[in-house]
């Protein structure tokens, strides 16, 4: 390879994103365990995540809380915790669970 060829190549693979070069996806492909982890570090005493649903970067957690009040700050602490954009609360339902009064919830959310 010529002088002037290998600075060109050089150049083009200092610009080139990591996944084009390699050849794939970003090493940092979240898992299921590592996501689920992210969540319950940050849900409020009350919360129940009872599923979540991981689809590429896109998550849909479900499950119940004590009140409205307790299930709104879930998603705040999502959205500040630095881990996650785009936390969105789709649903809240009050309900009866056997004689136990819940409130369901289901957020969607994207990793970082």
């Amino acid at each position: 390879m010529q002088p002037m060829q290998r600075w060109a190549m050089t150049m083009i693979l200092a610009m080139a994103p990591a996944a084009f070069v390699h050849g794939g996806e970003a090493a940092t492909t979240p898992t299921q365990e590592s996501t689920t982890a992210l969540i319950a570090g940050q849900k409020p005493e009350g919360i129940e995540v009872e599923s979540v649903a991981l689809k590429g970067k896109s998550v849909t957690v479900t499950g119940t809380g004590t009140s409205n009040a307790v299930i709104s700050t879930f998603p705040r602490n999502l959205d500040s915790s630095g881990n996650f954009s785009g936390v969105e609360l789709v649903s809240i339902l009050a309900t009866t669970r056997g004689a136990k009064h819940v409130v369901e919830y289901q957020l969607y959310l994207k990793i970082k």
